[in-house]
């Protein structure tokens, strides 16, 4: 029998919420075998890209032998942190053996929710609700693995864009501390992972990582988003400069002042200064009088994307 994409996600979320109960984890995998098992159809995406239902197929792909090099790597960065401390004598925030889990998992479809789901409180603290109980926001949620943590935007700027948190409760980048080297480390291998499934699959290849300067949301988290920034999301100076200037901070960027300084030490006035700032094209830098004007010129424009120093 065929079902349509919500009675599937409805019986993805009721796999999930069964797996809670049972306090065992099922990969995003086992439960889209069990949907097949039960006679679901899925409709095929679009293999050269976006499909009109916005899903990307993303084929599984067998860890290679690289990964046993990349973890000597990073048990002897480990080491090396593990043998030092911060300034107030915390030990580093070290993930164990399981801290890399996700080498070997799959991911799902890209298909992020039509609209943005309610979250008890603040929006300002919506992040919180998908770490905390993420039974409940099971659409929501790209891809997790033990420490980590990847939800759609609910607000996506561009094709594809991904909020990857730590499951660790960190309010935001001001609240990090050289002890948390390690895991932002991590972090960003996950995201890298991320970013090379996708290009692997041969589907999205121009994709970044970054941290907003002046987060607008509690909860740490790192941005992977595309460089199409085509979306009918992105309607102001504030969403368009957050994304294509410094204010859009590398991850090396963040890892050196937390090295150097132990903490995040930003001019937030200056950066606040970025989002007013001019509408330039973030591959030509040519100036736009407006979004329609910006999204106009973008949509014909092919150079590579410039770095953000302005």
């Amino acid at each position: 029998t065929q079902s349509t994409w919500g009675e599937t996600a409805n019986f993805c979320v009721q796999t999930v919420n069964m797996d809670m109960r049972t306090k065992k984890q099922i990969p995003l995998t086992d439960i889209f075998k069990m949907i097949d098992q039960t006679k679901f159809k899925q409709s095929a995406p679009n293999e050269e890209g976006l499909d009109a239902s916005s899903a990307i197929q993303l084929q599984a792909r067998p860890a290679t032998g690289d990964s046993s090099q990349a973890t000597k790597k990073r048990k002897a960065a480990e080491e090396e942190l593990s043998s030092s401390s911060d300034e107030n004598g915390k030990r580093p925030h070290l993930g164990g053996e399981s801290c890399e889990d996700w080498i070997t998992s799959d991911i799902p479809l890209y298909r992020p929710p039509p609209r943005p789901v309610a979250t008890p409180g603040p929006w300002q603290d919506a992040l919180k609700s998908y770490i905390r109980h993420p039974d409940r926001f099971a659409l929501q949620i790209f891809h997790q693995a033990s420490q980590f943590i990847a939800v759609y935007d609910g607000f996506p700027k561009s094709r594809v864009h991904l909020l990857i948190m730590p499951k660790e409760d960190i309010p935001d980048l001001y609240a990090l501390r050289r002890s948390h080297l390690s895991l932002l480390t991590h972090m960003h291998s996950y995201g890298n992972w991320l970013i090379e499934k996708f290009r692997s699959a041969g589907i999205v290849s121009n994709l970044r990582l970054g941290y907003h300067a002046i987060p607008s949301m509690r909860h740490l988290h790192l941005h992977l988003i595309s460089d199409d920034m085509d979306s009918p999301a992105l309607k102001n100076k504030k969403h368009w400069n957050s994304f294509t200037t410094r204010f859009f901070l590398d991850p090396s960027t963040v890892m050196d002042m937390l090295q150097q300084k132990g903490q995040i030490q930003l001019d937030k006035q200056e950066y606040e200064g970025l989002l007013s700032g001019e509408l330039r094209c973030h591959r030509c830098k040519e100036v736009q009088k407006n979004i329609p004007a910006l999204k106009k010129h973008i949509s014909s424009c092919f150079l590579p994307v410039a770095s953000r120093d302005s």
